[in-house]
């Protein structure tokens, strides 16, 4: 649950690890992808397509990496 997120209970890597999996049509917009990370506390989401196969993950960390690669601004 929430309690383990909350500063100080956590006392192994695994105790952040989320049993939720997260997943985000492969047509949806970045922003919304953040969205759903900042809601379920997920570093990263599934992709799924129109038959909803899962095709692939996004990371925080590529979010990240494309919004400050050189030359974006």
């Amino acid at each position: 649950g929430f309690e383990r997120f909350l500063k100080g209970t956590a006392q192994t890597a695994g105790d952040l690890i989320t049993d939720e999996r997260v997943f985000v049509q492969d047509h949806a917009r970045i922003t919304e992808a953040i969205s759903v990370m900042e809601r379920t506390r997920s570093s990263f989401i599934i992709v799924v397509n129109e038959q909803n196969s899962a095709i692939g993950c996004v990371e925080l960390s590529d979010i990240i990496s494309y919004v400050f690669k050189p030359g974006s601004q």
